[in-house]
């Protein structure tokens, strides 16, 4: 008997041991360890006003405490109810969690861009009978005399390490004498920036050359940027991107700066050093929420940064970093270029369909690569939208409304981005802009305009302009023969310099005619 009570007793402790076990207090102690892990994460980014922290922090308390008064019932249902309902909060702060935690890696890397690389490639005839570099070794090297110099050497002495032995290299004065001299047979080699082959297909009768000669392999250097040059004909002498405060020291205000965005559609990646096809600048008032994008053509036929006075396509800049581009729209226009996003055309695709899409106005009718645009309003996806902006055969005025399209993507993208319709996919976006992005806008700066748009919610004026000119024959610094330029219209400069420096004195600037 008194052993079947002992059983009892032991059945009955050990039941009422496993019910009290403390799930509730488990669960509410990790509900309120992963709101504070939000609220931490919140406050890093910097993106809230400090009363929207506050208010965020206030509602996860809250929370926190009605899961425990829920779970903490003495009603089976409501206790069960509180289980559920506090499961459910720790899984969307779990995910909110690595939804932050994401966005600060994102905004990390595309804010810290890497050094430039220069791609340099060793290139042959295509029916050459050497598939690797130890097949060259008697060869004789066509290296350019002095463009991009500090590239060539470096590559040169890559390529003798490997070899182990000293080269034969001829000098030449441009890339198409180069390659010529190549296809005719009287070097064996050549040894190009990458950037330069595109070049070479935009200068007359090398438009095949991609399919007369053969890649045997590439390296990679790392030169210094070059140090710039100005011309004596620029206005004003270029100065350090990037050095000048975002705020104002006595109001803390966000005063005006200007963004150099440059398209490229480089073949290795957003570090690489290519040809610019896209060179808006964006002037930005914080105070009277105004933009304004200056378009400049890629062909604009003017004094490089590095070039001695000696005239190029402004795309061709980009060949010798980005830095050069910035100092030679800075001698155009009389500016200081603060700071610049590099735009990758892959990565800006996958950014309007990670937004769903966009819609652009068109001022003409056309078809382009299977595409149809109508006059007025058009939606589209990330294809057809790179599509729009890299058409410039279908227009009569060509590179110039390239331009003005391209302008109304990017305004599109600013406005689509500023809707809610951007929580819709937001790791994606977020995968999008590391892969298609890199700029120097430092991240305090970024994360304060967004602030005081969350607490304004003030809409933003955009403003387009475009300069222009007029078609040429003339000798490039990069290509040393004539190529088609643009030789600008000097009083579209003006004009973009007035409305450029209107905005920066805070001035309404009107949409010009």
């Amino acid at each position: 008997m008194m052993n079947s009570n002992q059983n009892n007793h032991k059945t009955e402790g050990s039941t009422q041991g496993k019910r009290g076990f403390p799930w509730g207090i488990v669960l509410v102690a990790l509900v309120g360890v992963l709101s504070a892990v939000f609220c931490v994460l919140m406050g890093l980014t910097k993106l809230l006003p400090p009363y929207y922290l506050i208010l965020l922090g206030l509602i996860l308390v809250a929370l926190t405490a009605l899961v425990a008064v829920l779970t903490f019932q003495k009603g089976t249902g409501i206790r069960i109810t509180g289980m559920v309902f506090g499961v459910l909060a720790c899984l969307l702060l779990l995910v909110g969690n690595l939804g932050v935690g994401r966005t600060l890696m994102a905004m990390g890397t595309i804010t810290n861009p890497g050094t430039e690389e220069v791609r340099v490639g060793i290139y042959v005839r295509t029916e050459d009978s050497a598939q690797i570099l130890g097949d060259m070794g008697d060869y004789t090297f066509g290296i350019l005399r002095s463009i991009d110099r500090e590239s060539v050497d470096e590559t040169v002495a890559q390529i003798t390490e490997k070899l182990e032995r000293d080269i034969a290299i001829a000098e030449y004065d441009s890339p198409a004498q180069m390659a010529n001299a190549l296809l005719d047979g009287q070097v064996d080699a050549m040894i190009l920036n990458e950037a330069y082959l595109d070049v070479l297909t935009e200068t007359p009768d090398f438009e095949d050359v991609e399919s007369r000669v053969r890649q045997i392999t590439s390296m990679s250097v790392y030169p210094p940027a070059p140090p710039s040059q100005p011309s004596s004909s620029a206005t004003t002498q270029p100065t350090p991107q990037g050095t000048t405060s975002p705020t104002d020291p006595v109001t803390g205000e966000i005063k005006p700066f200007v963004v150099y965005i440059s398209g490229m559609d480089s073949r290795t990646g957003l570090d690489t050093r290519s040809r610019s096809d896209v060179n808006i600048l964006a002037a930005i008032n914080p105070e009277t929420h105004q933009i304004l994008l200056v378009s400049t053509p890629r062909d604009y036929f003017v004094p490089l940064s590095i070039s001695n006075g000696v005239k190029d396509k402004l795309t061709h800049a980009g060949i010798y970093g980005i830095d050069v581009s910035m100092d030679t729209l800075e001698m155009l226009y009389g500016i200081n270029i603060d700071y610049y996003f590099k735009i990758h055309f892959g990565g800006f695709k996958d950014i309007i369909d990670c937004l769903g899409g966009i819609t652009v106005s068109s001022p003409i009718e056309f078809d382009s690569r299977g595409y149809h645009f109508d006059k007025g309003e058009n939606y589209m996806d990330g294809d057809k939208a790179l599509i729009f902006a890299r058409e410039r055969y279908a227009f009569i005025d060509g590179d110039f409304q390239r331009g003005r399209n391209q302008m109304a993507v990017i305004k599109s993208v600013i406005n689509k981005a500023m809707s809610p319709s951007i929580l819709s996919n937001y790791l994606g976006l977020l995968e999008a802009v590391e892969d298609g992005f890199h700029t120097t806008v430092p991240y305090d700066l970024l994360a304060t305009l967004v602030r005081a748009q969350l607490a304004d919610n003030q809409p933003w004026n955009i403003v387009t302009y475009a300069a222009s000119g007029y078609g040429d024959y003339q000798v490039t610094f990069s290509q040393g023969v004539a190529a088609s330029v643009v030789i600008p219209d000097e009083s579209t400069v003006e004009t973009a310099k007035e409305l450029m420096e209107q905005l920066l004195s805070g001035q309404i600037v009107k949409q010009p005619e």
